[in-house]
């Protein structure tokens, strides 16, 4: 369960597994296969700075597709991921942001969230999800850990 939440077990990767394992060996391979694959680290201080920017810039609301313009690493990644990662960040922080479908709120600066994101990090045990979500705050959540 954490490795599927980590990595977005969605209904694209479970209707390839569905439709290409029909043995339990063909079954074990997929799933370790599954386990095996890097774990991404999402780019949470951009994908939180390029809302702010949209915010200060539009008075329309943001939509997640919006995000991914902002800046280059981040038009790369997928809008699902995306969307995502900031599901994940909602559960963490829920006063701060807001997901409505696909369209995202931030109620607070994002050194203030990321801040607060780090804190509850902190809380929970070692997790490869909560290990990859430190990685992706950086010296963020390292400056506010000595403050």
């Amino acid at each position: 369960m954490e490795i599927a939440s980590t990595k977005r077990l969605g209904y694209q990767r479970l209707r390839e597994f569905f439709e290409g394992c029909c043995s339990p060996s063909e079954s074990h391979n997929w799933i370790q296969n599954f386990i095996n694959e890097d774990v991404k680290i999402p780019p949470i201080p951009e994908i939180l700075n390029a809302i702010f920017e949209l915010q200060n810039k539009q008075k329309d609301a943001i939509q997640v597709a919006d995000i991914k313009w902002q800046n280059e690493k981040l038009k790369i990644l997928d809008k699902q991921d995306i969307q995502d990662w900031l599901e994940a960040i909602a559960r963490l922080v829920p006063e701060f942001l807001t997901i409505n479908g696909d369209v995202v709120e931030l109620q607070m600066h994002p050194d203030k969230v990321l801040s607060a994101i780090g804190v509850n990090l902190r809380k929970q045990t070692s997790s490869t999800q909560r290990n990859a979500l430190l990685k992706s705050l950086g010296k963020t959540v390292d400056e506010n850990k000595k403050g």
